[in-house]
């Protein structure tokens, strides 16, 4: 079965990174939309790019094992990002959406996902001297879904939990 990422978009009228003032007026049923779109676009297009560019710089320089180390950490992260957004999706949006007046106490939290791209980031930009186009096309990657993250992240803090609260 064939997936078109397109189908996923999340309508940007701001910078990544930037806080989405248009959904400052969206319903629950938009909001979760949008969350569950943009769990899309991280599956179905940033993280099959990111690998490819790994995969290909890895190719390029087979004697880094910095590269392989790096690239496993994504794909670590990547794991526990997809089994985070599979969580969120079965129950936290459910709840979002279904009970408007109860109170939700489990906690959703960003904080063991968002370290690792900017660790990652981090490491890739210590070593300029290996920065081919191919390696500023992977940090550009990790750096464009590392801003989408955050602002997904926000969005679940301050117009999904915090409502739940």
């Amino acid at each position: 079965m064939f997936i078109d990422p397109s189908s996923f978009t999340v309508p940007h009228s701001e910078s990544p990174g930037s806080k989405p003032n248009h959904l400052s007026n969206a319903t629950r049923q938009e909001i979760i939309n949008y969350l569950t779109a943009s769990h899309r676009r991280f599956t179905y297009q940033y993280i099959p790019n990111i690998e490819q560019s790994f995969l290909g710089l890895i190719k390029l320089s087979p004697n880094s094992p910095r590269l392989t180390t790096l690239f496993n950490l994504f794909l670590k992260f990547q794991t526990d990002l997809e089994l985070h957004a599979h969580l969120e999706e079965e129950v936290l949006y459910k709840a979002f959406l279904s009970n408007t007046e109860k109170k939700y106490t489990h906690n959703f939290s960003h904080e063991e996902e968002e370290p690792y791209l900017t660790e990652i980031i981090s490491l890739l930009e210590k070593h300029p001297e290996e920065h081919t186009t191919f390696y500023n096309v992977l940090l550009t990657q990790l750096k464009n879904f590392n801003a989408e993250l955050k602002e997904h992240a926000w969005l679940e803090e301050n117009m999904v939990c915090s409502r739940m609260r």
